[in-house]
């Protein structure tokens, strides 16, 4: 199994980069109630890149395009949204 241990409380959201230019099976973003947004490369343990969203997150999806500009969106808990670009990740 694969153990994502980069959030201090438990993953609210998971989601695959639909463009799927990971080496395996693409880049997955997690959420959780500790506001932060995890990049993944599974079957990797460790994080390409956290971001500290602020608030309590409870939903995660990516934009459809790969490269620059490519962005995850978080929804959060109090019914803020916000886009975060991600395209500097490999």
């Amino acid at each position: 199994p694969l153990q994502l241990a980069a959030h201090d409380h438990i993953i609210i959201d998971a989601a695959f980069d639909p463009a799927g230019r990971g080496k395996r099976s693409g880049r997955l973003a997690t959420v959780a109630g500790d506001g932060r947004l995890c990049l993944w490369e599974p079957p990797a343990s460790e994080p390409l890149g956290v971001v500290s969203c602020g608030s309590a997150a409870s939903r995660v999806a990516w934009t459809p395009h790969a490269g620059p500009g490519q962005r995850v969106i978080v929804g959060h808990e109090d019914g803020l949204v916000t886009a975060w670009d991600v395209g500097q990740y490999p």
